[in-house]
Formats: structure tokens, C-alpha cells, sequence
């Protein structure tokens, strides 16, 4: 791999825990520090070269620790920060001991309530489109993993869901969050049904027979708890699985009822 040359790049040298950057950066190892900075981090071998490579303009810093030097080719920042070493692994969370990358995080679309009984409701889907109430971030990465994978266009984020920027959903998704429409909505305890609605749910229609609108939305409520009774009318579907298992995995079952759309079409 190419070796960046430092003097080409405006160097920031960062040795205690202290300094406001360190500190900003730390809060981006969860949720909340990703909501209020509108920043995130991002970390492992395949995907920090793969998103300098696809959204080079999203990258607001490359960071390093002072053993070791850059490794990714065809740098596109225009900055980058050398940490001591014991500060860069507490920003590497999974141990990857490879260039972490501070990205902005995309604007997202709101239909929240806002006080107009309108402002909260739904536009007809365009194909496949997915509504998640996924509260584990390594859930919903895997989740929308999935969703690039079978080309869902938009995906639907209730206020419970965990935040998509999550290092960990960053991780489980391998960047799937930077190339997805995301639309933040309601609780899913105000989710109104929709004719254009499928659920998934156990005591629902056995997926093999089921039939998809081409234009539709799937509903995948919060692990455990499933859907509300707000959409006890909606159109429920299950996936058959063994009698030696309860359930399947929230983001397994997702990706199930995924390819079962796109086969029927």
C-alpha cells in the first residue's frame, strides 16, 4: 500500500485526554455523541479505505496513532490527527489498530410530528421500503445491510431505533448506512397502519404463501416486544422456522422476508 507522506497533510498531534478534538471524538463512541456533533466514527480494515474511496466528501479527519503510519491508499483529506498511542485505542473500539476516519453524518429526512395531524404521515411507497424500531445498533446494522443488499431505496427509523451512525452499526453494516435514504418517523407506539402494510410477527401469515404489493412497506418491530397494537389490523407474516427455536434473529428474519419480495416480483 502507498505511504502518505506527512508533510503533505496538515498534521494535528494530539497527547492528552484533555484536548478538545480527543474529548469531541470520544463522545462518538455512542449514540447521543453521534446525534449531538452530527459526526461519526468509523473504523476497520475493508471499510475505512472502501467510504474514503465512495464518499471522500463526508470525511472530516483521518486519525492515526504515532507508532505506526498511514496505510490507506490515495488519501482524500485534507487533514489528519497522530494520537498517542494509549488515546487512539480508546477510539478503537474493535481493536483494528488500522487509520479510523471522523465522518459527517448525512442530513436525514424528518416526517415527525410536528404538531399538523399531517406532518407525520406517510408518502406511498416506491418499491420495497423498510420501517425499523431496532434498538440494538448491532442489530440494525445488520439490518440495513440487508437493505443495500436487496436495494431498498429508503429505510424508515422509528424514535426507538438506535442511531444508524452507531460505531457498532457503522461496523455490523460495513458502511450500508452512507449509501441508504433514511427518514426519522414517530414511536412505533405511533406508527398508523398503512394499506400498504406487512408486518413481520409470529402469529402472521406463513411467509411461503404470502403475496407482496409491488409498492410496500415493512414494518420490523423492537427485539422481543414485536409490533404494537396500534397496527393489530395490519397484514402480519411469519417465517416458518424450526420447533427448537422461538424466534429468529430480528436482522436474520429481515433479510428473509427481503428476499422472499424480490423472488415474488
Amino acid at each position: 500500500m502507498a505511504l502518505l507522506v506527512a508533510t503533505r497533510k496538515a498534521i494535528m498531534l494530539i497527547e492528552s485526554s484533555s484536548n478538545e478534538n480527543f474529548k469531541k471524538w470520544l463522545d462518538l463512541t455512542n449514540g447521543r455523541g453521534v446525534k449531538e456533533h452530527g459526526l461519526c466514527l468509523v473504523s476497520g480494515r475493508k471499510i475505512v479505505p472502501e467510504m474514503m474511496e465512495r464518499h471522500p466528501d463526508l470525511v472530516a479527519e483521518v486519525l492515526t496513532h504515532a507508532d505506526r503510519v498511514m496505510e490507506v491508499m490515495q488519501i482524500r483529506s485534507s487533514r489528519y490527527a497522530t494520537l498517542k498511542k494509549d488515546l487512539f485505542k480508546q477510539l478503537d473500539l474493535f481493536g483494528t489498530d488500522f487509520p479510523l476516519l471522523i465522518m459527517k453524518v448525512p442530513p436525514m429526512e424528518s416526517l415527525k410530528n410536528n404538531g399538523s395531524p399531517q406532518s407525520s404521515a406517510f408518502p406511498e411507497p416506491n418499491g420495497l421500503e423498510v420501517i425499523l424500531a431496532l434498538q440494538d445498533p448491532r442489530n440494525l446494522g445488520a439490518a440495513l445491510r440487508s437493505c443495500q443488499g436487496f436495494d431498498v431505496k429508503k429505510v424508515y427509523l422509528c424514535e426507538e431505533c438506535a442511531n444508524p451512525f452507531h460505531p457498532e452499526s457503522l461496523r455490523s453494516s460495513s458502511g450500508a448506512s452512507f449509501d441508504l435514504s433514511f427518514v426519522k418517523i414517530n414511536s412505533l407506539n405511533k406508527l398508523e397502519s398503512h394499506s400498504a402494510m406487512k408486518v413481520l410477527d409470529s402469529s402472521g401469515e406463513n411467509l411461503i404463501s404470502s403475496k407482496w404489493q409491488k409498492n410496500q412497506f415493512l414494518v420490523l418491530g423492537t427485539e422481543g416486544q414485536g409490533v404494537p397494537a396500534s397496527l393489530s389490523n395490519v397484514e402480519k407474516i411469519h417465517i416458518p422456522i424450526s420447533s427448537k427455536l422461538d424466534s429468529l434473529n430480528a436482522s436474520t428474519a429481515l433479510a428473509i422476508a427481503l428476499y422472499d419480495y424480490r423472488a415474488k416480483q
